[in-house]
């Protein structure tokens, strides 16, 4: 609720793409005017499948944005709050996802840390409190992400609906870079302890979902403006910024363009951080599964900011959640009684444990939580 208010009082206050988005760069948020505009297009004319710019199809990015600003503008009216609102709204939840996530790793206090890591970044601030697409992208992320924390699995209805719900989201909110999830789902199935991992099975019907949920839009257009679409969608945003040589805001090295960008809006994040990154790699030789797990969630979106050759701040964005829950859940805890995560088929007992001390505590999670007592000598799942 706390990042819910800070972002609508950023929202009603600030005006339309006027915020600095790289503030070393001085690069504004200037495509919030077209993503607004086109939003009250939608709401004013009823045309809600083709998006448009000035009497022109635009079609450079699929619509959800687009409707969710339309919708609400079309309901509270043409302002800048009705605007930006959906997206602040999803963002403050993905703030949710992240102290549930450090909470269950370490304690309340960490997942509240990690919450307040977030919360005060400045990417999330700003682009959390605009009517722009990536604030909506790392909600669908971090959500996606979640579900797999819940049921590494994918066994249950809500953890697998969840997760292909918010990557077929997230494709219809920035194409390609909505993708990423499953690229992540599919590092997690190769390098995850083999008991805490989704069969492949499971790994390819959730991706097939995403893809069939997403899907009817793209289609659509390419049977109604296949020619625009191709040359705009394909041909310009995704060929021309990512596979091409686009014009630059910076000419600093692509690497360093990224850290130096993270290390200076961000101080405080980085440096937690990088303190916690020992610990974590001892967890990742121990390949407890929610260091694997945070791992993937990191290491796709940053080589994909690495092999796209557009360089912008706002592609670190999709990392901060998971910075923020690897700077506070670094350390060691001690728990009694503890939750310790197994099979759905199978249910773990502790030697020296009665039968009346188990207990499942999440019947609709499907994987069998079982509460023991037990000293935790790791914050990550094992």
């Amino acid at each position: 609720m706390l990042a819910l208010a800070c972002l609508l009082l950023r929202s009603a206050r600030v005006g339309l793409a006027g915020d600095y988005v790289d503030p070393i760069g001085g690069i504004t948020a200037q495509d919030e005017a077209l993503y607004a505009h086109g939003a009250i297009h939608m709401a004013r004319s009823g045309n809600w499948l083709t998006p448009m710019f000035m009497g022109r199809l635009a079609l450079y990015k699929p619509p959800l944005l687009l409707w969710l600003a339309g919708l609400s503008a079309r309901l509270l009216g043409v302002t800048r709050l009705g605007l930006r609102l959906p997206v602040a709204l999803l963002a403050s939840l993905a703030v949710g996802l992240v102290f549930l996530w450090a909470a269950e790793l370490r304690s309340w206090q960490a997942g509240a840390s990690a919450a307040l890591l977030v919360a005060s970044n400045h990417l999330w601030h700003v682009l959390g409190g605009m009517c722009m697409t990536d604030g909506l992208l790392v909600a669908f992320y971090t959500a996606a992400m979640y579900c797999l924390y819940a049921d590494p699995w994918l066994e249950t209805h809500p953890a697998f609906w969840g997760f292909a719900a918010a990557v077929a989201a997230a494709i219809l909110t920035k194409s390609v870079a909505g993708l990423l999830p499953l690229g992540m789902l599919g590092l997690y199935w190769l390098a995850g302890p083999p008991k805490q991992r989704p069969a492949f099975t499971r790994v390819c019907a959730a991706a097939s979902l995403a893809l069939a949920l997403a899907a009817p839009w793209f289609a659509y257009q390419l049977a109604a403006n296949g020619r625009w679409f191709w040359a705009e969608h394909i041909g310009v945003e995704i060929l021309g910024f990512g596979a091409g040589a686009p014009p630059q805001t910076s000419q600093e090295n692509h690497a360093l363009f990224y850290f130096m960008r993270m290390a200076a809006v961000d101080p405080v994040l980085t440096a937690f951080a990088l303190v916690a990154v020992p610990g974590f790699l001892g967890e990742l030789r121990k390949r407890s599964a929610g260091a694997v797990l945070l791992l993937c969630w990191i290491a796709v979106p940053l080589t994909a900011v690495l092999v796209w050759q557009y360089r912008n701040i706002s592609y670190l964005l999709p990392m901060v959640p998971a910075a923020a829950i690897l700077a506070a859940s670094s350390g060691r805890t001690t728990c009694e009684p503890s939750l310790k995560r197994s099979p759905p088929s199978v249910t773990t007992r502790s030697p020296t444990a009665s039968p009346e001390a188990i207990e499942a505590v999440s019947p609709w999670a499907g994987p069998v939580f079982t509460r023991v007592t037990l000293t935790v000598e790791s914050d990550w799942m094992t």
